[in-house]
């Protein structure tokens, strides 16, 4: 191939259908032959701290879409996070680090202090990043857990669970997330108006926060999604925290069998999830349980 002359521009709104069809091509040179979202792809840019107008930049070709960057500004931790998406064709051209360069630069007049990009172990993404002197620092499992029976399972004495239901319960989950991912590697606060937003998304369906509490406090919580493939749906189990007033009291299994029946009754094939390798704790949590491990991601790191 021709080495291929590429322009960046920020995102308009209509490009929404060049980045479905983006996806489809990626999903499809993995052999997923399941639907791109278009909804879910307009909803997870129009989120309240993305700001795609300004942060997500269009890779073209000749006036075609052959890939995109959404940078992730997260001001409370001085990071940002660089999400690529680029064409099968165009892969190992030089378009990856066409968008990370450009993420590079806007990083910094960001003020950020560190700039984080996902990647596999190997492959032509990780090997421009160490290129570009970024660490690997971090590896995260994706693990998977296939439809089985599940163990009867109930909350520990005095415990109950309950359904996220109404705006008091936006504010509460608010608090209870940052104050039981305070301190974990990667986690930034988040505002009030960044988890109601995420709570009406699509893929969170009625029913699909689930809080474990004691009297009239909210001790802990799962968080769960769903993606409609078609054929099929995929559960996700995507934060799983527990208040630290209520550590040590074993709150993460029952949470975490009724995040998975809520998604096993609503159709799912098989739920999956993203766990940090050094947290021991919730491994032997979710190999107890029968999940597998399926594959890994790499965090790499830039500092400025």
């Amino acid at each position: 191939m021709k080495q291929p002359v590429f322009s960046i521009r920020t995102f308009q709104w209509d490009d929404i259908e060049a980045f479905v069809n983006l996806d489809r091509s990626v999903r499809l040179s993995k052999g997923d032959i399941t639907p791109t979202n278009a909804e879910l792809i307009t909803e997870i840019l129009g989120q309240p701290q993305i700001n795609p107008e300004k942060n997500c930049f269009v890779l073209e070709v000749n006036h075609h879409v052959v890939g995109y960057g959404i940078l992730h500004h997260e001001s409370p931790i001085n990071r940002c996070v660089l999400e690529l998406k680029i064409h099968p064709e165009y892969v190992n051209t030089g378009a990856e680090q066409k968008l990370i360069e450009k993420a590079v630069v806007e990083s910094k007049l960001l003020n950020a202090k560190v700039l984080h990009v996902q990647a596999e172990k190997t492959g032509f993404l990780s090997s421009i990043l160490k290129n570009m002197r970024f660490n690997s620092i971090r590896i995260y499992w994706i693990m998977q857990w296939k439809t089985t029976r599940l163990q009867q399972f109930y909350p520990p004495d005095g415990f109950f669970f309950r359904h996220l239901s109404g705006s008091k319960d936006i504010d509460s989950l608010t608090q209870l997330q940052n104050r039981a991912f305070s301190g974990s590697w990667g986690f930034s606060p988040n505002t009030r108006d960044e988890i109601q937003y995420r709570a009406e998304m699509s893929n969170t369906k009625p029913g699909g926060i689930i809080f474990l509490c004691y009297e009239q406090e909210l001790c802990g919580y799962c968080w769960t999604f769903i993606i409609n493939n078609g054929n099929s749906k995929t559960g996700t189990i995507a934060m799983i925290g527990i208040d630290p007033n209520h550590r040590s009291q074993r709150l993460g299994k029952p949470l975490l069998l009724a995040g998975l029946k809520f998604l096993h009754s609503r159709g799912a094939q098989y739920v999956e999830l993203e766990v940090d390798s050094q947290n021991l704790p919730a491994l032997r949590l979710y190999d107890s349980l029968g999940f597998k491990k399926v594959s890994e991601r790499y965090w790499f790191e830039l500092r400025f």
